[in-house]
């Protein structure tokens, strides 16, 4: 599968995956960003090089503009240029936008759109890799939704990895964990 992607047009075709009016649409951002999502949700935020990891993290916080550095984001691609990957695509176990983990909705129709948009990518960019990123403030909603995106990365045949030592809990670690350990890297997870 070639990975030269019309960003433009991939995000135009992310607007009918789910059933859901998005009013900011992704040409809006500069670029050649991908993006779905809005002030309530977002399902997808990346830019498609030609050696592709996708990172999932916990739950989208605030980063709505891509144009916008955010913290996590910033962080993300640095390790990942550092690890010579030139393309990221971040997704999370919940697509709904929060702070604070617990206050995650149960919304079924949110972890179905969660994955028909993750199929959908898997089918248009290539991705080499999985970096698994959400540290701990796991719960049970949280832990299905992964159980039921690793079965698709699983039939993808898509390797999976953490960076830096696991928590406790044995998760792995948020890209912003300050403990990530001594010389972190990506092990297998």
């Amino acid at each position: 599968m070639k990975n030269t992607v019309n960003i433009a047009n991939l995000n135009r075709d992310l607007l009918n995956v789910i059933p859901k009016d998005f009013r900011n649409a992704p040409a809006d951002f500069s670029h050649g960003w991908l993006y779905l999502g809005d002030d309530a949700v977002r399902y997808v935020l990346g830019k498609v090089g030609e050696n592709n990891m996708l990172v999932f993290g916990r739950n989208p916080g605030s980063a709505k503009n891509p144009d916008i550095a955010h913290t996590t984001v910033t962080k993300v691609i640095k390790i990942l240029y550092q690890n010579c990957y030139d393309g990221w695509i971040m997704m999370n176990l919940s697509p709904q936008r929060s702070g604070n983990p617990k206050a995650l909705k149960n919304d079924t129709q949110l972890f179905k759109n969660n994955i028909a948009v993750l199929k959908f990518l898997l089918n248009k960019i290539r991705v080499n890799a999985v970096w698994c990123a959400w540290g701990n403030d796991m719960n049970k909603v949280l832990c299905e939704s992964w159980e039921d995106i690793k079965t698709v990365l699983e039939s993808h045949h898509l390797e999976l990895y953490h960076y830096g030592e696991l928590t406790e809990e044995m998760n792995p670690r948020s890209p912003l964990a300050r403990d990530l350990g001594k010389d972190p890297k990506f092990m297998p997870y």
